[in-house]
């Protein structure tokens, strides 16, 4: 930056009984003068501010992630090709858009991995839903390698009028260079965290929602709101069985009439058999009854 105060030195020096050239020039001068200053203060590092929040919020927040992940995890589906829908209506009647477009497909893949991280979804139940969707995407109809803008989920032909949208497959190209490397990472991490049991709570608190008072739910809560979460795969997957037998339990005495709740339910027991399954298809011995001699209780 030393050229532009000097630079600025020079126009002074030859401008200097050029009253009005000089007059004229003055405001540019001045910036040059000054723009080594203005550089460094406006360089100079931002302290991070981070925000305060509370258990309360932590627990809203953590709600909201899950009830995002219900969209995906209902209409992501088989009968859609395991394309995300455009939309769902639910006033006055609820429809399913069954349409979608690059953008729609690559938030839904990439939404696969926020999951896991989460505890939603299981590694096994991530592939498989990744899978699922490549697996579609070599069957849709192309333009000179590109993906129309918006598809019929259900047929799988593009919509008209036919067109390519950059905006649209530069999202998609954006989502798949970072589900690539959020794939490659997945050799790296460990086959088991507790973070599994955040995610069953965080269903467990939606599910406490639509049935509120009802004490049948603190079984399950209060074991998944545990200090100390199980640090080992035998404890994990005592656990994991000890929560999912409390929640059939607890399923059984549902009124037929609460649908929302009964699948929010469903649900979560479909959760605990994929954690459950993930476990078992890498550690068979753990269906072992001696696995577990020693992990019944803290103390024990």
């Amino acid at each position: 930056m030393w050229f532009s105060p000097l630079f600025a030195f020079l126009c002074v020096l030859l401008l200097w009984h050029y009253a009005h050239a000089f007059l004229y020039a003055l405001p540019l001068i001045l910036a040059w003068l000054t723009a080594p200053a203005i550089v460094w203060y406006i360089s100079r590092p931002t302290p991070a501010e981070e925000p305060e929040f509370t258990r309360e919020d932590h627990a809203f927040l953590h709600r909201i992630a899950r009830k995002t992940w219900y969209f995906f995890e209902t209409f992501v589906n088989k009968e859609d090709n395991y394309l995300p829908p455009d939309n769902f209506q639910e006033i006055p009647t609820p429809v399913v858009a069954t349409r979608t477009s690059p953008t729609n497909i690559g938030l839904s893949l990439l939404a696969n991995v926020s999951a896991l991280d989460f505890g939603y979804l299981s590694v096994n139940g991530m592939i498989e839903r990744v899978h699922h969707t490549f697996l579609t995407l070599t069957h849709l109809k192309k333009y000179r390698g590109h993906f129309y803008n918006w598809y019929d989920t259900r047929t799988l032909e593009p919509l008209y009028p036919l067109y390519i949208s950059s905006v649209d497959s530069g999202n998609l190209a954006g989502n798949l260079i970072t589900l690539s490397q959020a794939l490659r990472e997945q050799v790296y991490k460990p086959v088991y965290t507790p973070v599994l049991f955040e995610g069953l709570l965080d269903t467990v608190r939606v599910i406490r929602e639509l049935s509120p008072g009802d004490t049948a739910l603190l079984g399950p809560e209060e074991l998944l709101s545990a200090v100390q979460l199980p640090q080992t795969l035998p404890q994990a997957y005592t656990l994991l069985r000890q929560v999912r037998n409390e929640t059939e339990e607890f399923r059984t005495r549902i009124a037929p009439d609460k649908e929302e709740l009964i699948n929010w339910v469903e649900t979560f027991l479909t959760n605990c058999d994929d954690h459950l399954n993930d476990l078992l298809y890498l550690f068979p011995w753990l269906e072992r009854p001696y696995a577990f001699s020693y992990c019944h209780a803290p103390g024990e």
